[in-house]
């Protein structure tokens, strides 16, 4: 999101900041301090599809150019994560009739890959559910950061061509960050349909990218392809 002649918008950016808090202090208290049924609890699944979806808008609509496709498909993977997190665990009624598995319905065994871990004996449910469950909340943690940060060089350049920074390593550390988060929920709480969404949603994420590239091809010429060469877009040379 470095832009050219244009600025992002600056209504975008507050909905984005005001949506972020909101959404992490739901998600510290749905998944730290509320002590009520971990299932069957409707009001998080709303609440955090509502504020996680205005998260997304307020991304999208701070750029210059955006396709709502990505809203909605970023929309129908929180429905789909969150319906299965706080409201009914389809994947494990799934995996428990389909395939015989005999997965608990305490919240602890929503972690999935701490059960897949328990099962394998490589380590404890004890271990695994905090494990996963931290673990998971660093990778959302650090692409929040890193959306953030991104923001903050964009809105620093004025409408400048960023190239320094975090721009300096990848071109779209924003893009990464979103994808990050998305990672980062799927290590805390994987279920079937979101990892079958999460390719789509890549890919979604990286033709907007690629059309950010294109614009400022146009607008910068020479400058901007000189960047382009220099900096990956997606993952930082090694040097």
């Amino acid at each position: 999101m470095r832009l050219g002649e244009f600025t992002v918008r600056r209504g975008g950016i507050l909905l984005y900041l005001l949506a972020l808090a909101v959404t992490t202090g739901l998600l510290v208290w749905f998944l730290y301090l509320d002590k009520r049924p971990w299932y069957g609890n409707w009001p998080a699944v709303v609440l955090s599809v509502v504020f996680f979806s205005l998260f997304i808008v307020g991304f999208l609509v701070a750029l210059p150019h955006r396709d709502w496709r990505q809203a909605a498909l970023g929309s129908a993977f929180l429905i789909a994560l969150f319906t299965e997190m706080f409201g009914i665990p389809f994947t494990i009624y799934l995996l428990s009739g389909v395939f015989g598995l005999s997965i608990g319905l305490d919240g602890s065994e929503g972690h999935l890959w701490a059960v897949f871990l328990d099962r394998m004996q490589w380590a404890p449910l004890a271990v695994g559910v905090p494990l996963l469950k931290w673990g998971g909340s660093a990778v959302v943690v650090t692409g929040l950061v890193l959306m953030g940060w991104g923001w903050w060089h964009v809105h620093r350049a004025r409408g400048a061509l960023v190239t320094g920074g975090l721009y300096g390593v990848v071109r779209h550390p924003q893009y990464i960050g979103f994808a990050l988060v998305m990672v980062g929920f799927l290590i805390q709480w994987p279920t079937l349909l979101t990892l079958l969404m999460f390719p789509v949603l890549l890919a979604a994420y990286a033709r907007l990218a690629a059309k950010e590239d294109d614009h400022l091809q146009r607008e910068h010429g020479a400058i901007f392809e000189r960047y382009r060469v220099t900096v990956p877009g997606w993952w930082p040379r090694l040097r």
